[in-house]
């Protein structure tokens, strides 16, 4: 934890076994973001019963098909949503901090349709940048349009995915570090994602702290201008899936800027 600002690390059902790096790492890793397939099983949420740690689950998006905002994946989002009301009662005997999604592409309605049936919480809505790498544009890109998902969906949370704002002001010419703090005006987040990028491209990027453009002192004041506790995953490069070394040296310069 550095000042308000607790660090998490993401982890795939797949590379469990480098839950004991993790541990050995408590002094900086303060929670683990869980990535949840979308054929996940109950006894994969098992897995997860007695963490030493706090974790949220990060749902599945476009990449694993899942979609909620586009008819023509209405087959694969019904099926995960089936899922998830299939396994309840399981979800329900865990505590994660939060579910995150992704609105994704499409339509705003269809998307808040898929949403409401997702029956666990909290659900933590992650804005978009503009360009999908998908090809086309995303909902929830920026504040105005995130706010429709809010006044339709009151309980609904916020999950601030700090490049995916950078990757919006760049599509639009704006300031970006102005464009975050009119996200944070409309929900305070309880979550937030960092990574680095450029700004000779408004597509999604996932650079390592400080081989990008971004200034990130900056954003880490905006963070701690929030003053209550910030949770901040790491959404950097994984080269060598074997190990966190590459997620501990990007937390460590983070703890440095």
């Amino acid at each position: 934890m550095i000042e308000n600002i607790k660090l998490g690390i993401k982890l795939s059902l797949n590379r469990l076994d480098l839950l004991h790096e993790i541990y050995q790492n408590d002094g900086t890793i303060d929670f683990i973001e869980i990535l949840l397939p979308p054929d996940f099983k109950a006894e994969d949420l098992s897995n997860f019963e007695n963490l030493s740690l706090p974790y949220n689950f990060h749902l599945p998006h476009f990449t694993k098909r899942i979609d909620f905002g586009n008819e023509k994946q209405a087959k694969h989002n019904q099926e995960f949503i089936k899922r998830v009301d299939a396994n309840l009662e399981v979800f329900n005997s865990l505590n994660p901090t939060s579910y995150i999604v992704y609105p994704e592409s499409g339509d705003l309605q269809l998307s808040i349709f898929n949403l409401k049936k997702l029956n666990i919480q909290p659900l933590a809505l992650e804005n978009m940048p503009y360009k999908s790498l998908a090809g086309g544009t995303c909902l929830a890109h920026d504040p105005d349009s995130i706010l429709s998902f809010f006044q339709y969906m009151p309980k609904l949370q916020f999950c601030l995915d700090l490049n995916h704002a950078v990757k919006t002001s760049v599509s639009f010419s704006q300031d970006y570090l102005e464009l975050i703090r009119n996200f944070i005006k409309i929900r305070r987040p309880i979550h937030f994602h960092i990574s680095d990028g450029n700004f000779t491209s408004e597509l999604d990027e996932h650079l390592p702290l400080g081989k990008g453009e971004y200034d990130l002192r900056a954003i880490k004041n905006i963070l701690f201008e929030l003053g209550s506790d910030v949770s901040l995953t790491f959404e950097t490069p994984r080269n060598n899936k074997h190990s966190i070394e590459e997620d501990l040296v990007n937390m460590k310069y983070f703890a440095k800027i």
